[in-house]
C-alpha cells in the first residue's frame, strides 16, 4: 500500500550475469521509516529472445490471442493481490504460448 503521507523507496535490482549472460532482476519497495523491503516483481534479463523475437514489431504480437481483462482486478483481489485505482491500468492483454503481452496506462487520477 502507498501511505497517505510520507515516502516510499523503490528499488530495481539487477544481478551479475550468470554463465550464459542472464541477469536476475527485481522490483522492491520500502515504506519510509520501516526496515522491511517488499518484492513486487522478479524476472530474468537475457540477450536471447525466445523464438528469435519474430512478430515483436507488430502490435498486438503476431500469433497472440486476446485475453478478456474484464474483472481482472476483482480476480486478483480474490487471491490476495489488491491494487488501488492508480494501479489499475491494464487495458488489454494477449497470450502467445507462455508469453503474456499487455497494454497498461496510468490510472485516471494521474
Amino acid at each position: 500500500m502507498v501511505p497517505e503521507c510520507g515516502g516510499v523507496r523503490v528499488q530495481l535490482s539487477v544481478g551479475a550475469p550468470d554463465g550464459v549472460g542472464r541477469r536476475v532482476v527485481g522490483v522492491f519497495s520500502q515504506v519510509e521509516g520501516e526496515g522491511v523491503w517488499t518484492r513486487h516483481a522478479s524476472g530474468v534479463l537475457s540477450a536471447d529472445v525466445p523464438g528469435g523475437g519474430e512478430g515483436l514489431g507488430v502490435w498486438p504480437p503476431v500469433g497472440a490471442v486476446a485475453v478478456d481483462v474484464g474483472g481482472v482486478y476483482e480476480r486478483l483481489a480474490g487471491v490476495g493481490l489488491e491494487y488501488g485505482p492508480v494501479f489499475q491500468g491494464v487495458r488489454a492483454a494477449w497470450r502467445r504460448g507462455d508469453e503474456v503481452f499487455a497494454e497498461v496506462a496510468l490510472g485516471e487520477e494521474q
